[in-house]
């Protein structure tokens, strides 16, 4: 009902859906008291659903609702141990709170409850997944560590010597996230499908593509965690630009070889989620015979390839954010994305969207390399969190 009442022609549903939502929380904390009731499948799905709910309605950047029971489905997750992973439901379960889990470790800088051990060596998996999620992880732990040092003395010897390492371990990150790349299996790699030679500038921001190759994914899940490692590799390129600034100060981080490095591999990832943002709107190219070409397993609906479904569109609204406020992505890119945001928000009805696209403005890294410098802790210094 949620998510019925955020589009536009809904909205007088949504006093409704929210009075449903906290008789909802008002079953589960009586549930969450009872020792048996609180491991079972149910209550964690149902905590799961709390968290969609929080994604589609809430009005506040720092998502503390969405937050909130997230931490406890993970609480929940750890006090079942292995028991999580017997059954089918258990093992669907565990995979979309360690999804959610590893974009709230990266979105919101923070170190990885549990361990990343525990979170990867939990349930058997294939090498692609398994190494992509180990990496995603270390990426929460490494932005946890740089904001921490960010935040110290920028002058003083030992922290210049933190900072330096933690420079060589983002190196070493963003060549093991190369390489995943590079290694990718032909069910997760993206295949380029139609080219657009350009597009009236009046006619852009409702266009479904963006000048340039557009590409298809095999299927949404994987195609998910295709364009979250883009995003990834992203912030790693932050990363390294913060720590070079500090360690060149007072001189200008844009004269290193760090920042020729990142300005060329961020301006490659920004086209690449560019290129894969209309798969996750729903597009897909049709046959010589006109049919549609399906290649994407929704969980539920139809799957046409018309109508953007909001499953798919989740995926992307995280990687289209980091995209719209790099230092490397053109105006014309930030604007057409910005656009995309604004759809999900007032058409689709995920406020989500419409939360980030409020702090599109922000610039990174320059903006945090420029607050790291002159200790603002201002929310206009911070990168939008999820």
């Amino acid at each position: 009902m949620a998510a019925f009442a955020r589009r536009p022609n809904s909205r007088s549903l949504l006093p409704r859906a929210e009075a449903l939502y906290g008789r909802a929380i008002k079953k589960i904390n009586l549930v969450l008291r009872d020792h048996r009731l609180v491991l079972r499948d149910s209550t964690l799905a149902s905590i799961l659903l709390f968290g969609i709910f929080e994604t589609i309605t809430s009005t506040h950047l720092a998502m503390s609702g969405w937050l909130s029971h997230l931490d406890g489905a993970i609480t929940i997750l750890k006090s079942r141990g292995k028991k999580q992973i017997e059954t089918p439901v258990g093992r669907d379960l565990f995979y979309a709170i360690r999804g959610q889990m590893v974009l709230a470790v990266i979105a919101n800088s923070r170190y990885v409850d549990a361990g990343i051990e525990w979170w990867i060596d939990m349930i058997p998996q294939d090498e692609t997944q398994r190494v992509i999620t180990e990496l995603n992880l270390r990426l929460g732990n490494l932005r946890a560590e740089t904001e921490k040092l960010m935040l110290s003395s920028p002058y003083t010897s030992d922290n210049l010597e933190n900072v330096s390492k933690l420079l060589h371990e983002a190196k070493l990150l963003d060549e093991r996230y190369a390489q995943w790349f590079e290694n990718l299996p032909p069910s997760w790699k993206p295949r380029t499908v139609a080219w657009i030679d350009s597009i009236r500038e009046e006619d852009l921001l409702l266009s479904d593509f963006y000048p340039g190759r557009v590409d298809l994914l095999v299927e949404i899940w994987s195609a998910g965690q295709y364009a979250t490692a883009l995003t990834s590799r992203l912030l790693v390129q932050r990363t390294i630009l913060r720590c070079a600034a500090r360690l060149c100060s007072p001189l200008d981080y844009r004269l290193t070889p760090e920042f020729t490095t990142a300005a060329r591999v961020s301006s490659q990832l920004i086209d690449d989620v560019i290129a894969a943002v209309p798969y996750f709107f729903g597009w897909k190219p049709k046959t010589d015979v006109g049919a549609i070409v399906t290649g994407s397993n929704f969980a539920c609906g139809k799957n046409d390839g018309m109508t953007p479904k909001a499953l798919s569109v989740l995926f992307v609204i995280w990687p289209i954010i980091v995209a719209a406020t790099s230092d490397f992505t053109t105006e014309s890119h930030r604007e057409w994305l910005k656009a995309k945001l604004a759809y999900v928000s007032e058409h689709m009805g995920i406020n989500q969207a419409g939360v980030l696209l409020k702090n599109a403005a922000i610039r990174s890294p320059s903006m945090l390399i420029f607050r790291d410098k002159n200790g603002h802790t201002s929310s206009i210094f911070q990168e939008p969190p999820v």
